[in-house]
């Protein structure tokens, strides 16, 4: 695989790890609209960077 295939398909993996986040958080905000979920959006954001 080249250097450009492996960052496409790097790209791709994150950008599917995003899309899986938003729909957790969209469906916690969906329950609790008040929103206690911030600690967790915290711990995502860390594991993410």
């Amino acid at each position: 695989m080249t250097f450009d295939g492996l960052e496409r398909s790097k790209d791709a993996n994150q950008l599917a790890l995003y899309q899986s986040v938003a729909l957790r958080l969209s469906e916690m905000l969906a329950k609790d609209p008040a929103a206690e979920h911030f600690h967790e959006l915290a711990n995502l954001q860390k594991s993410l960077s």
